[in-house]
């Protein structure tokens, strides 16, 4: 008999405060146990055991723990997509354009670090082909990244002899994805002031002199 997997609205606003249903509670501690101890690491019965709820509760909602695992990467992405399009939405150029996009990315580590770190960690080995959903959530910030280089480019703002955008749209990106590993809340330096260091370097480094 073949399983009919339940399709949810994915949230694009960070959940905060304790889990008022099941959902929520095996969602939220599948998230801390893949950030604390890794997706291959963990299974479905220490997700349910430390939600406090049962594996009928956690296939009444997902077939698998790989869902699961694309429901995280798709609520992070969601998330980080609405606000790459608000920002695009905005009137400015190239630069600095991208230099708000490498903050923000900072920005978002307060919010959702365990969720990052989870989807970047495993994006080597998210099976996109199974997925386009996710795969399409995942290609539409990298797009956006590329198009804004590429205007920069095309106008005069950003060198020209740089290369592909693409390794440069993987380049600006990155900074976020490595801090995952080290940015930790309550340091000495908030994360949109370390965005906003590596934004500068990074940008004034594309930029026509």
């Amino acid at each position: 008999m073949t399983r009919v997997v339940k399709q949810h609205a994915v949230s694009s606003t960070p959940q905060s405060g304790e889990p008022t249903d099941v959902r929520s509670a095996i969602l939220d501690a599948a998230v801390d146990l893949f950030y604390r101890q890794g997706y291959a690491a963990t299974g479905v019965q220490q997700v349910v055991d430390a939600a406090g709820r049962t594996k009928g509760a956690f296939y009444h909602y997902w077939d698998s723990k790989e869902s699961l695992l694309l429901e995280i990467h798709d609520t992070f992405h969601l998330f980080a997509n609405s606000r790459a399009r608000e920002l695009m939405e905005r009137d400015l150029t190239p630069d600095v354009r991208l230099h708000e996009l490498i903050v923000d990315l900072f920005r978002q580590l307060e919010l959702y670090r365990r969720h990052m770190t989870v989807v970047f960690q495993q994006a080597l080995y998210t099976p996109y082909a199974k997925y386009p959903k996710s795969k399409a959530l995942r290609d539409e910030y990298e797009e956006i990244v590329k198009t804004v280089i590429q205007d920069g480019i095309d106008t005069g703002v950003f060198r020209s002899d740089l290369g592909a955008t693409n390794v440069l749209a993987y380049g600006a990106m990155s900074f976020s994805f490595w801090a995952t590993n080290w940015y930790r809340p309550g340091g000495a330096r908030t994360a949109e002031e370390i965005g906003e260091t590596y934004a500068r370097v990074y940008v004034d480094g594309l930029r026509k002199h």
